[in-house]
Order: C-alpha cells, then sequence, then structure tokens
C-alpha cells in the first residue's frame, strides 16, 4: 500500500484536579526530605511526544523526504504544540526487552530545553532545541554520527535535579569501534558531538544508562541473561572501571535510585524457569549488591516490568512519600515498597489496576490478542497520585495514595479515567453531488500506549499528567444510490498524536479532596487530502476524503 503522510499532530487534553495526600488510620507516611538547592533547573514547562510512522507504511515528511519519526513539543503552560520535526530514521521502540516494558530512546538535556533522539535505524543521535523559535524545530536539530553497526537504543536522563554536561547513548550492537559486544557513547551537550565511545565488554547486550547522583560515573544493565551484570563507567575517565553482578540470568532491564541517590534499584526481569522477579540493590558508593528483594507478594507473583520512585528533589513543600519504591507488574498490580531505611525495601502494599475481566471477555481479547495490559507506571513529583496507561483501552489509572493501607492489598484506592472517543457525521454525495446519505457515522476509539508525569513551570505543587493514545476509527462507505458496500476499522486515521493532560489545576494545597474534572479540547491538524490515495481502503487504497494516516504516538518524555 503506498500512502504518503505529511507529519500531522493533533492533540487532546485533558484537565483534572487530584486529591492532596493526607495520613490515614491504616497508612502512616515516612518522609526523610533531602531537597537539592536551586529549584526547578529551567523555567518554562516543556513536554515531548516521540511519534513513530506505522509499521508496514511509507511517511514522507513536509520535505518531501521519508519519516520514519516525529519528535512534537508541547507548551504545558497552554498545552498547545510548539513545534514538530519529522526524523528520516526510527527512534528506538516503543519495545522494552520485557513483554510489556517500555525503552527510553529519547532524553532531556540538563536544561531540558533540548530533548536527544537514539536513532537506531541510523547509527545516530539527534539533539533537537524544542522551546518554540521563528526558524521551527527543524532549522534548530543537529546530528551526532555514531559508529557503524551500534544501533542505538537508549538515552540516559540526570535525576538529581543537578545540572550536567554528558548525556549517553546505550548502543546495542557491535561496531569497528567495539566488535566484541554493545557500548556506551559519552555526548557533550554543548556541542553536540560524540566525545567518546565506551566498549562495555565481549557479548555485552546494554540497554539502560543510569547517572549517579553525584555524577561521577554511570551505571549500564546489562541484559545478557549469561552475564546479567551492571558496568559501573567512570564520567571522567570514560573506562569502565567495575562490573557488579547480579543473579545469574536475572536479565536486569530497568533501573531507578534512592531519594538521596546512593543507592540504586535495579530491577530484573524473568528467567529462563520464569522465576526471580527481584530489585537488586546497590550501594553506589562501593559499588555492591547489599540486596536482593523479591517483587512477588501476597498480591501476585506476575513479572515486573517498570519501576518508579518519587524524585521530588525540587519541591520542598511536599515531601509525602519520597522513600517509596513502586513496581508495576505485567498483570496490572502495582507494589509500593518503603525504602527508608538504606539499602533496604520492604514492602508496603499491592493493588490492582486493570479489571478482572470475564470468562468470555478473557476468551474474546486471547483471540483478537487485544487484552487490557498495563503500559507503564508514573508518579507525581509530591507523590499525592500515581498513575498506570492501560493498553488496548481508552483508560489510565489514578491511585490516590493516601488511600494506601499498610500490609495488606489496598482496595479503593484507584480511579480510572477514561478518555472520550467521538462519533463524526459525514454526508455522502452521488455523482452529480446531491446528499445520499447523511447518517454516516465513523466511531473513533482511542488507545493509551504510555503515560507521564511533570511540573508545570517553577510552582512547586502544579503538576500534570500526559498519556499517549493511539487512535482507531471505523469507516463506513457508500455507493453513489447510498448502499453500504463495507465497513473497516484502521488504526491511527485520526489526526495524529493525541496527548491527554491531568492536572492538579488547585495547586495541591494540604486539606482540598476534588474530583477529576475532564475537558477534551482537539487541536486540528493541517488538510493533507491529497497526499492520499483516493478509493476505498477495502480494495488497499485510502479515502480520498480523509486524512492521511498519522504517526503512531509511542511514548510522551515527563520532565521529572
Amino acid at each position: 500500500m503506498n500512502v504518503l503522510l505529511r507529519a500531522v499532530c493533533a492533540a487532546t487534553l485533558v484537565a483534572a484536579t487530584v486529591i492532596a495526600t493526607g495520613c490515614g488510620e491504616n497508612f502512616r507516611q515516612v518522609a526523610r526530605p533531602e531537597p537539592v538547592p536551586g529549584g526547578n533547573p529551567s523555567g518554562s514547562e516543556t513536554e515531548v511526544v516521540l511519534n513513530q510512522c506505522p509499521s508496514g507504511m511509507t511517511c514522507i515528511g513536509p520535505s518531501g523526504t521519508p519519516s520514519l519519526g516525529v519528535v512534537t513539543a508541547i507548551d504545558v503552560s497552554g498545552d498547545t504544540i510548539s513545534s514538530n520535526k519529522a526524523l528520516a530514521n526510527q527512534v528506538g521502540s516503543e519495545l522494552g526487552r520485557v513483554p510489556g516494558s517500555m525503552g527510553s530512546p529519547i532524553a532531556f538535556d540538563a536544561a531540558r530545553t533540548s530533548v536527544f533522539t537514539a536513532n537506531t535505524s541510523t547509527d545516530s543521535v539527534t539533539k533537537l532545541f524544542v522551546r518554540p523559535s521563528t526558524a521551527g524545530a527543524a532549522a534548530n536539530a543537529t546530528t551526532i554520527t555514531l559508529p557503524a553497526g551500534a544501533a542505538p537504543i537508549g538515552i540516559s536522563f540526570e535525576y538529581s535535579g543537578v545540572s550536567y554536561t554528558q548525556d549517553y547513548v546505550v548502543n546495542s550492537g557491535a561496531t569497528a569501534v567495539c566488535p566484541t559486544g554493545g557500548s556506551l557513547g559519552a555526548i557533550t551537550q554543548a556541542t553536540a558531538t560524540l566525545k567518546a565511545t565506551v566498549c562495555l565488554g565481549a557479548n555485552a547486550d546494554p540497554v539502560a544508562a543510569w547517572i549517579y547522583q553525584d555524577l561521577s560515573k554511570v551505571f549500564v544493565l546489562d541484559f545478557n541473561p549469561s552475564q546479567s551484570q551492571v558496568y559501573v563507567v567512570n564520567a571522567g575517565t570514560l573506562k569502565v572501571t567495575n562490573t557488579i553482578s547480579l543473579p545469574f540470568n536475572s536479565r536486569p532491564f530497568k533501573v531507578a535510585q534512592s531519594n538521596d541517590g546512593l543507592f540504586i534499584y535495579v530491577l530484573n526481569g524473568e528467567d529462563d524457569n520464569g522465576g526471580d522477579h527481584t530489585i537488586s540493590i546497590i550501594d553506589g558508593q562501593l559499588e555492591t549488591v547489599v540486596a536482593t528483594v523479591s517483587t512477588d507478594n501476597i498480591a501476585t507473583s506476575s513479572p515486573p516490568v517498570d519501576i518508579a520512585q518519587v524524585t521530588n528533589f525540587n519541591d520542598t513543600s511536599a515531601n509525602t512519600q519520597i522513600n517509596h519504591v513502586w513496581i508495576l507488574h505485567a498483570d496490572g498490580t502495582v507494589s509500593v515498597f518503603d525504602g527508608t531505611t538504606p539499602g533496604t525495601l520492604s514492602w508496603i502494599t499491592s493493588l490492582a489496576t486493570i479489571p478482572t475481566l470475564t470468562a468470555e471477555q478473557t476468551l474474546d481479547c486471547t483471540a483478537a490478542q487485544n487484552c487490557p495490559y498495563p503500559t507503564n507506571l508514573a508518579l507525581l513529583r509530591d507523590g499525592t497520585w500515581a498513575y498506570v496507561g492501560v493498553g488496548n483501552t481508552d483508560q489510565i489509572v489514578g491511585i490516590d495514595t493516601s488511600k494506601l493501607a499498610r500490609g495488606v492489598v489496598t482496595p479503593n484506592a484507584t480511579t480510572p479515567i477514561t478518555i472520550p472517543g467521538r462519533l463524526v457525521t459525514r454526508t455522502v454525495t452521488d455523482q452529480l453531488g446531491n446528499p445520499v446519505v447523511v447518517e454516516t457515522l465513523e466511531t473513533t476509539t482511542r488507545t493509551v500506549t504510555s503515560v507521564a508525569v511533570s511540573r508545570q513551570g517553577n510552582s512547586a505543587q502544579l503538576s500534570k499528567l500526559y498519556a499517549t493514545t493511539v487512535t482507531s476509527t471505523t469507516f463506513n462507505y457508500y455507493d453513489q444510490f447510498g448502499t453500504l458496500q463495507s465497513s473497516a476499522t484502521y488504526p491511527n486515521l485520526f489526526n495524529g498524536t493525541a496527548i491527554v493532560a491531568a492536572a492538579d489545576i488547585n495547586g495541591g494545597a494540604p486539606g482540598l479532596n476534588h474530583p477529576i474534572n475532564t475537558v477534551i479540547t482537539t487541536l486540528p491538524a493541517p488538510s493533507v487530502v491529497t497526499y492520499c490515495n483516493p478509493g476505498n481502503p477495502a480494495s488497499g487504497a485510502y479515502d480520498g476524503q480523509k486524512n492521511c494516516p498519522a504517526m503512531v504516538p509511542v511514548m510522551v518524555l515527563g520532565r521529572s
């Protein structure tokens, strides 16, 4: 199918109030606030969405050249699109090494004004200036060439709220520079140049990099099951100085840190026997594993797919749950661990975020391979709410952390947020231009693909949740006599990127208990009808009255 596309994006915005945290009878919150001085390192807030060309389709950007990805910058202050940048390459993948997990192929620089993209298909990194400008995003991008065969899949992101000068790109492929395994590329932010390539060792399969809190070292996870280790790279010499062994066959794939940054939490996947499901706690100073904690508990033994920790470094007024480590499981269960005691994690509670399906629903979704699944986990900076995206549905699930129980499974702490679809009436005309059918409907549904959180501007408490969605539209086709000829459903044929935003518009003051307020706004995309083939998609061509297929939004980057 020959489909031409101009990069178009539309955003759907949901504003929602969230409920401030309070201490309940069953939940005793413990905090050890250690805020980093200096506050928000930038100023105005920007979110970034990664969009990819649908598999099997040909997408053409505004310049007439193939475009495999589009980066969209969202101005949080008004929830508007500030710029789009078409990229002639595939940026990472929405799929992680563990089923249900997501990779991290995009990351901000220290000032949060530029974003780096790991361009897997072209062995390169793009540094894109995302602030609005008269020249536009296309004129404010720099390509950083990596060694041939590098196949970058991830970019590091510093989480300790301090300025830093180097980013790190995770290269999954072997190159002439590093012929025996994957590598880590060090990028100088100011000049957007590759400073060095660090060879990690034989058969290295790096999947993620984490910058230590004092910027002196980088921890790199090796997913190779026969090695299952963490490389320590000195940030000054750019040499591997140590390897930290993890449990055999543990397949580390995600990483977070303690609030003070001194301990690294490595999330391990399933071993060949379906076991493990552990978190390895690494003392970042000593570079040793001090504990291994199972994520299995009374609520679930499902494998973990995501890890998050409330890194509330710059908000000194609401450090309510900064010592808690959150785990998302493949079955949608969320487990919360207490990390108040250095080097340990103790289970607090778990709760379900995906409703239990009936037997009939399970059969239906299995047959169609569209069962609901958790996309990823996101936490508001002040710890008051957590969110889980539910893939293959039109919902994200909010978790009110003030309702968490201790030592038992928590009930009644979740709030589903539905992303409304829409119905569109289109008039069908005959060959003479006379209306024949006026009740033709297009039913558009939205499916969540990822969630992320942010903090708007310099406000200490105003936070927003963003979620990318893929749209599917059902089209009905009639002949010149108004007779229905066919009906077909196609993914993402509705104007492009969709964004859902839930905002604490009341500022999160203590004692507030506001319900979620939902507002839908659609930003129109430019008409690109002339770039599509006319005809009936049932016969292999798109209807000329429709917009072309848009990019599939796969990841939203919150400036956490």
